[in-house]
């Protein structure tokens, strides 16, 4: 028995993360495998189940059989005690996970990763936001780090698999039972191009816990957490909270301000998170200097259109443009703000806008 097999069995007794990092303050996994059977404490610690749980696999032979049938399913396994682990996510702030199950290349997970995070009910402009983002961070150098849900975790991660990048998904729930049903397809995607992980069981459905414990480890994975649109109660801005916690930057995209999809992610900018309008906007403040080749034509949204048509007469005014393009205020300002993220118009002092030159 190594220390790595140790963690991978104490693991397998189901208590969450935080209550096996405060036993592993006090006994290494090696000395709780030798002590199992002779420490009276160890079974009130954990309680009849858990212990349960454990005495049954208490054998070293029973845990070699159950990591050969993870690697013959596809899945690797990286514990806290072993060398594969990300050294972030050994921070004692991130609440490290014993164990991490994997499909793909683990090396990506201790790259320069940045997590881009949403609401699952992502607007047109939030989408937007994310496909026209991801492309510039990925050849800036950064590996987009999600989850799996729909909305912005599925437009960050296919808008990073388009633009040739390797991003990782990190689940809620065990890497045989990734959920929803629509994004299977993209969950195969990433585990053939990037990687998947979760420090659940591959068989653990996810449950609303599940979700916000997963939240901490995107995060901690991460530079960075970019929040692309979130409402006021938003797992994504559980996320936010995580970062602070783990001294990682919090970055976020400015909404319409009438929108209630927005209410949580403007509230962050409000609150300090760096305004995010470019990649470059993300890329300067983690000191990354990006080398792009030539800039490809950008594809205008229709509606977009008469926007950039009016701007390439002159400069104008926010006023000027609601009244000639027959606008509302709420409807122009996220279009223009949309604009000003695929780099085709600028914000001039007293609220005058340009094309970019």
């Amino acid at each position: 028995m190594n220390a790595s097999k140790a963690c991978f069995w104490l693991a397998q007794s189901g208590a969450e993360a935080g209550k096996l990092n405060k036993l592993l303050d006090i006994f290494t996994p090696l000395e709780v495998w030798d002590r199992f059977d002779s420490e009276p404490k160890l079974r009130e610690f954990f309680g009849a189940k858990q212990y349960g749980l454990l005495a049954e696999w208490h054998t070293e032979e029973k845990i070699d059989e159950r990591l050969r049938a993870l690697k013959q399913k596809g899945i690797g396994v990286m514990t806290r005690e072993g060398d594969k682990m990300p050294e972030r996510l050994k921070q004692r702030e991130v609440c490290p996970p014993l164990v991490l199950y994997y499909r793909g290349d683990p090396d990506l997970l201790s790259g320069d990763c940045l997590a881009v995070v949403g609401t699952r009910h992502a607007s047109r402009f939030g989408a937007e936001a994310a496909q026209a983002l991801i492309p510039d961070l990925v050849r800036g150098g950064l590996t987009v780090a999600s989850g799996l849900a729909t909305g912005i975790d599925a437009y960050a991660l296919r808008a990073a698999l388009d633009s040739g990048g390797r991003p990782i998904s990190v689940l809620a729930s065990g890497l045989d039972m990734p959920s929803p049903v629509a994004n299977i397809k993209l969950f195969e995607e990433v585990c053939a191009r990037g990687v998947a992980v979760s420090e659940y069981p591959p068989d653990r459905n996810a449950t609303k816990y599940t979700f916000v414990e997963r939240n901490r480890l995107i995060s901690g994975l991460s530079l960075g957490v970019l929040i692309v649109e979130a409402p006021e109660k938003s797992g994504a801005l559980i996320t936010a909270d995580y970062a602070l916690e783990q001294g990682r930057e919090v970055f976020a995209v400015p909404g319409n301000i009438t929108s209630s999809a927005c209410k949580g992610s403007n509230a962050l900018l409000k609150e300090g998170a760096i305004i995010t309008l470019r990649a470059d906007d993300v890329l300067a403040q983690l000191g990354f200097q990006r080398a792009l080749k030539a800039e490809t034509a950008v594809e205008i949204p229709e509606e977009l259109r008469p926007i950039v048509r009016l701007l390439e007469k002159g400069e104008a005014h926010f006023d000027a443009m609601c009244e000639a393009l027959r606008k509302k205020p709420y409807e122009l300002a996220p279009q223009l703000t949309m604009l000003e993220i695929m780099g085709l118009i600028v914000k001039r002092p007293n609220n005058y806008y340009d094309v970019k030159k």
